[in-house]
């Protein structure tokens, strides 16, 4: 057991250089917290597993180890037999890493592009017998389009493996044909959802999909190039006739030549910049009438220092950053209020994070009221962030509050934008109502848990003549 822990500690300082085997250290962790209960086959932890319902001796299968516990009674080491699982995806996992670092020289990782760096762009979408792959680069006027009929073994292997190995094989033909460097970055974009989370997460259950990961890694790792997967909507590869390409149909979209290919990827386009009547309708239900989007500067210095309401309405391209300067602001001004406006592209990097530093998180689908554009197919982010509590439970999110709102949410969210807005505008003045209220000893009820006791308490003829309206407890 030691010796794989010091390993798994090994590999997690040489990720922070390499971060290509960040996926692969995945195995080594399941394989250690397969003897833990609650495990399934494949070393996951089961969903709804309660360790009071455990069962020690149902565990005893497996390889036995003897390893070091602590048995709650004192404070002796003790060791005890414990049994673990064989995990299938470990096999698989030293396997890659072994690939990944076979050069026998260190290999150099730019930590971003020269200025004169080769920007591509790529499209792919597959169906069951064919695929199509559309190439452009960056300041040039030639598309190049390439289309394929997937053999008899790889048409059987489903939707996820035809999406992910279209993007392989564009990415490894580029090296092919010497189009990679460590001066490179590829965009590369496609419809399935799958292959962006696969990417980024490098969570892949099949073993197929493993494979294919691990031949984009080591590409990228001889080429140095940058690699970006990004989820378009399915109605927005069929508008670039991407989609027709992979079912031999070349009458549409970029194929003719007739529209420039980065139009169809606004990577670079806000949500006022697409619909600036967004604006309007954020004002409405905040009742806000000076609201103003901050600008990628106030980002830095506005939405920190100052309080207040902030709107943040981030391009697809710069929402990781502005996710990480969310975060931040939420911290250094507590008592300020943060919304969030963007389109869901390129949301599984920082995606995660949005949700754990706003009180509210909501997708709202694309509609003829969201977008003016009819190139604008991938619904609306919508995150709100409200000030803290002065009270438990400190924030809005882990109040009743939060949750009756976000259940009427789910349900008007798909009929229409207007009751949306509305439910929206209750809650907004709930929220405030929460945030306002003051302390009132007639009705505070102190846990006997609470390990910052309230020292001070109004004085009873001060309830009685209102006078404590902005009154906060000192602790």
């Amino acid at each position: 057991l030691k010796p794989l822990e010091a390993i798994a500690g090994v590999i997690n300082y040489v990720t922070r250089t390499y971060p290509w085997l960040t996926p692969y250290q995945y195995g080594v962790y399941l394989q250690l917290n397969s003897c833990r209960p609650g495990r399934n086959q494949d070393g996951w932890r089961d969903d709804g597993f309660q360790i009071s319902d455990h069962d020690p001796l149902s565990d005893q299968e497996g390889d036995g180890c003897a390893a070091p516990f602590y048995d709650g009674t004192n404070s002796t080491i003790r060791e005890r037999l414990i049994f673990f699982k064989r995990i299938k995806r470990l096999p698989w996992n030293v396997k890659a890493m072994e690939q990944l670092t076979s050069p026998n020289s260190l290999v150099k990782r730019p930590a971003k592009p020269a200025i004169g760096a080769k920007v591509t762009y790529s499209f792919g979408d597959a169906s069951g017998q064919f695929f199509g792959q559309a190439e452009y680069e960056q300041d040039t006027d030639v598309i190049r389009i390439d289309v394929g009929r997937w053999t008899k073994e790889a048409s059987e292997r489903g939707s996820n493996f035809w999406e992910l190995a279209t993007i392989v094989t564009k990415v490894e033909d580029l090296e092919r044909r010497g189009k990679l460097s460590q001066f490179s970055e590829v965009f590369v974009f496609t419809d399935n959802f799958v292959s962006e989370g696969v990417f980024h997460k490098g969570n892949a259950r099949s073993a197929n999909l493993f494979e294919l990961m691990l031949r984009l890694h080591l590409t990228m790792m001889r080429t140095g190039a940058k690699v970006h997967v990004i989820w378009i909507a399915g109605k927005r590869m069929i508008s670039n006739g991407i989609d027709g390409c992979s079912r031999a149909d070349y009458d549409v979209g970029m194929a003719t030549a007739m529209i420039h290919p980065l139009s169809y990827v606004p990577l670079h386009a806000t949500v006022l910049e697409r619909n600036h009547h967004l604006l309007d309708f954020v004002r409405d239900f905040t009742e806000l009438r000076e609201l103003h989007p901050l600008t990628p500067a106030d980002w830095f210095l506005s939405a920190i220092r100052i309080k207040g309401v902030h709107l943040w309405t981030p391009a697809p391209g710069a929402a990781s950053t502005a996710v990480e300067l969310w975060a931040r602001a939420a911290q250094v001004q507590p008592r300020s209020c943060h919304i969030w406006l963007s389109p869901s592209i390129w949301t599984t990097s920082w995606r995660k994070t949005l949700g754990k530093a706003s009180d509210i998180l909501i997708e709202l689908p694309f509609d003829n009221v969201f977008w003016l554009n009819d190139l604008d197919f991938e619904p609306l982010i919508l995150a709100i962030s409200f000030p803290l509590l002065h009270s438990y439970p400190w924030k809005i999110k882990f109040s009743r509050l939060h949750q009756r709102f976000k259940d009427q949410l789910r349900e008007v969210q798909h009929p229409g934008f207007s009751h949306v807005g509305h439910c929206l505008r209750e809650l907004w003045i709930s929220a405030n109502k929460w945030k306002n209220r003051a302390w009132h000893a007639s009705c505070f009820h102190m846990k006997h848990d609470d390990p910052f006791p309230r020292a001070l308490f109004p004085k009873p003829d001060l309830l009685d003549k209102g006078g404590v309206t902005d009154w906060e407890f000192t602790r």
